[in-house]
Formats: C-alpha cells, sequence, structure tokens
C-alpha cells in the first residue's frame, strides 16, 4: 500500500491510468478492498489477472521460458552436479545465464502475444 501511495505521490500513477496486477499472493492481500478504494479517489482502475495468465502477462511467458532452459541446462550438465559441485549455485548460474541470454526479440515477440504491441 505504502508503494502505490509513493507511486501516486510522485506522479508514476495518476488519473486515468490502469494498474494490473498479477494473483500473486503478495497482490491478494487484506488491504485489497482498501487498495481499489484508494486507486479509484485517485481515478485509477486495478485490473488483477488470473493466476498463471499467459495470453495477459508477459512475464508468464519469459518465467515458461526460463523453466524449459532451465531443464535443458539441468540434463546438459547433469555429470557436473553428480562430480560434486555445489547444486543450488549452479542452478543461479544457469538461471542468470539463460535470463541475460533472452533477447530484445523475444520479449517484444512476448508483449506482441499478449497485445501490448503491434506485432
Amino acid at each position: 500500500m505504502e508503494t502505490i501511495k509513493q507511486s501516486i505521490a510522485k506522479g508514476y500513477l495518476h488519473g486515468g491510468d490502469v494498474l494490473i496486477l498479477d494473483n500473486a499472493s503478495v497482490h491478494r492481500y487484506r488491504e485489497a478492498s482498501d487498495l481499489r478504494n484508494l486507486l479509484w479517489s485517485y481515478g485509477i482502475a486495478l485490473v488483477t489477472l488470473p493466476t498463471r495468465c499467459p495470453e495477459l502477462n508477459p512475464i508468464e511467458l519469459l518465467w515458461n521460458t526460463l523453466v524449459k532452459r532451465l531443464k535443458t541446462a539441468e540434463i546438459t550438465h547433469t555429470n557436473q552436479l553428480n562430480a560434486g559441485t555445489n547444486s543450488r549455485n549452479q542452478v543461479v548460474e544457469w538461471t542468470s545465464a539463460i535470463l541475460s541470454s533472452v533477447t530484445h526479440n523475444e520479449i517484444a515477440r512476448y508483449y506482441a502475444h499478449c497485445g501490448y504491441m503491434n506485432k
């Protein structure tokens, strides 16, 4: 709630905007109706997306890409894990490398798929 209040005070959010939140548990807290009322008082609409809704939420497409590539990395590097390397550090390294390899074109396709950009 404080983050939203600060965003309004700094002008990041203002009347006519639409704030879209996914269905993460952090967005469904007990103050949700208070948040909706606060936003409405400033003329800001609040829309919550259904859980794991890739057709409306580009980040879900990125997570799907990450998971698929992590599975491939895990298969490719299983021998390293069996050789005694720290598996937690290895997964962090793979995740970082995978996210760094996502191209601007892929991101543009995610947004286009969700209807946010011209295809």
